[in-house]
């Protein structure tokens, strides 16, 4: 009788022994993942302060004057450009990878700063692309002219426009 109440007891330890082995394997998963989510949290933080600087600095360049002649470098307005390019398609795997983070219930530190950001990215870009198509690779935007240049270029637009809208002259018939 006691040997059948130890070998009970022995299989009881034994299953209860496997259950607390699975449930912390269970554990290690759940633990593992929470620990990639903070990781990445840290590193999305970092990345959306990146990012902002890229505007605050951009904004600052764009609110001041440059006296004197501009010098302009197409390549360094294309690799501007690429690395805006790099930097969306980046933002879109990130995306991804929020969503799967919180698909798994978790609340994601710096994602709401972080769809503003790639909201203005985007937008950003697709400016840039207006522009460059309308204007050509450089554009217009932050030229400054004196009163006096800028009446005489308006004047010369103004008389453009008159000649391209005076009507066409008459046309005699032909016998």
């Amino acid at each position: 009788m006691a040997h059948t109440a130890i070998r009970d007891a022995q299989r009881m330890v034994s299953r209860y022994a496997e259950d607390i082995a699975d449930d912390m394997e269970s554990w290690k998963v759940d633990h593992h993942a929470a620990m990639r989510c903070r990781d990445f949290e840290g590193r999305l933080i970092f990345l959306n302060g990146l990012i902002e600087l890229f505007f605050d600095l951009r904004g600052k360049y764009e609110a001041s004057s440059t006296p004197g002649v501009l010098r302009y470098d197409p390549s360094l307005e294309d690799q501007m450009e690429q690395a805006l390019e790099r930097l969306s398609s980046a933002c879109r795997g990130l995306e991804s990878r929020i969503r799967d983070f919180e698909k798994q219930g978790f609340a994601v530190d710096g994602a709401d700063d972080f769809r503003s950001l790639r909201t203005n990215v985007e937008t950003f870009l697709a400016e840039a692309r207006r522009i460059r198509g309308i204007e050509g690779r450089m554009g217009l935007r932050g030229v400054t002219m004196n009163p006096e240049d800028s009446a005489a270029f308006r004047a010369m637009l103004d008389e453009h426009v008159e000649k391209s809208s005076m009507p066409a002259p008459p046309v005699s018939p032909t016998n």
